[in-house]
């Protein structure tokens, strides 16, 4: 009987082969009678039949088609996939249908029934239990035989043990649903984040335009007052004495809008960022708080003056000048402490203020309203940073920023140090 895609190497059969061909002179009887069917497998006879039945990968067998799958007979491959002797399966005792797991049952019938109907080969896998209950996976490969009035008179076929194949299946589809979950879990994070940053941003531009409208739009509309008052007394006097407003008072408001203008220029781009320097930007924000603030800042660099990026420059400056503005206007100090260092190929920046402190979790964990320490965090994240956060009520604040010096310089390149 042929049955297609019957793998050709049998190398792990060959030693059941050699246990096999001390089998009984009746055990070759049964199988003689059993597949005989007319055409003559072998010109040896019996005996070489069992032969090369027991060398092939996996289980020959023959069954009725009935509701039982009463076996008539079953390879000795049998015993290597579930440790069940062929024997066992008897129209007496153990029909194969017993030891297929009855929620696949259905499954092979359906294939069964459409290879009847179509008079062509059925392939299946199911599960079947081993002698100690595990549970092995067959790839069942057949055909019907059928009688001469049309009707089925067995069905034939080999059981293949692609139970390792299914394992290895199994670990790979629980693998790819990790990580589906994972990279779900991290989408959701990144739209979350997406979120919260576009809403810090925001409040960004709603900080600017509050600094814009309060500051320079009142200077220029009180130099344009001042300028109608001004032309309003010039008109048909031509007397200087009568004018309600003198043009140093109009000069006097334009220096105060140019000055509000260049504040505000510094504060969205300081032009020391475009050093190569984090210290050189970090010795000028010590300047910058002390003339608009009265904020002093002790700076300590132990780095020799390293440079980095101006990406990452950028983001230590704005996340630095973030946490002493928040010394500055919450923790009730006139004073803080800046150290920046290196250790354990780790650059350390430190903002230290002695105030009145706060419960760092509670900050921290408002991370869709985007607080300023959440940001910071986000932002030293962008560039392989982190962001520590040591503080209690009424003891101060100690913040860490650590920065891998490897990221200094994200693209490879090592500037000597200024």
């Amino acid at each position: 009987m042929k049955h297609p895609d019957t793998p050709s190497s049998a190398s792990s059969h060959r030693s059941d082969h050699d246990r096999g061909s001390t089998s009984s002179a009746s055990s070759d009887k049964a199988l003689s009678k059993t597949m005989s069917s007319g055409a003559d497998y072998s010109p040896r006879g019996g005996a070489d039949l069992h032969e090369l039945v027991n060398r092939l990968p996996g289980a020959v067998y023959r069954c009725t088609y009935d509701t039982a799958w009463t076996s008539l007979y079953m390879g000795q491959g049998f015993k290597h996939i579930c440790d069940l002797a062929p024997d066992t399966l008897d129209p007496a005792g153990r029909s194969f249908k017993d030891v297929v797991l009855s929620e696949d049952l259905d499954r092979i019938r359906c294939a069964v029934r459409t290879a009847i109907e179509d008079r062509s080969y059925y392939r299946v896998e199911y599960r079947i239990r081993s002698n100690d209950e595990s549970i092995r996976w067959v790839q069942d490969n057949g055909r019907p035989s059928f009688a001469d009035d049309g009707s089925v008179r067995w069905l034939d076929g080999i059981l293949l043990d692609i139970t390792e194949r299914k394992q290895v299946q199994e670990k790979l589809i629980k693998a790819e649903t990790q990580v589906e979950a994972k990279v779900e879990a991290r989408t959701t994070k990144l739209r979350k984040l997406s979120t919260a940053l576009t809403m810090a941003e925001q409040r960004e531009r709603s900080q600017i335009a509050s600094a814009v409208h309060d500051d320079l739009l009142q200077y220029l509309y009180g130099i344009q007052v001042q300028l109608r008052m001004l032309l309003d007394g010039l008109d048909g006097t031509g007397d200087l004495d009568a004018l309600l407003v003198s043009p140093e008072q109009v000069d006097q408001l334009m220096n105060e809008a140019i000055d509000a203008a260049r504040k505000l220029t510094l504060d969205l781009a300081p032009p020391v960022l475009e050093s190569d320097g984090i210290i050189e930007a970090l010795q000028w924000l010590r300047s910058h708080l002390k003339k608009r603030h009265a904020f002093t800042v002790e700076l300590e660099d132990q780095t020799e003056g390293i440079s980095c990026a101006e990406e990452v420059r950028t983001v230590l400056f704005r996340v630095t000048r973030e946490l002493l503005l928040n010394a500055c206007k919450y923790a009730n100090v006139q004073a803080a402490r800046v150290h920046v260092y290196t250790h354990n190929h780790t650059l350390h920046l430190d903002v230290v203020d002695d105030g009145t402190g706060f419960d760092p979790s509670e900050a921290l964990q408002r991370s869709t309203e985007g607080s300023g320490l959440w940001k910071a965090r986000e932002c030293l994240r962008s560039i392989d940073g982190t962001l520590q956060v040591k503080a209690k009520p009424g003891e101060g604040t100690h913040c860490t920023i650590q920065l891998p010096v490897d990221a200094l310089h994200p693209d490879g390149s090592t500037p000597p140090a200024s």
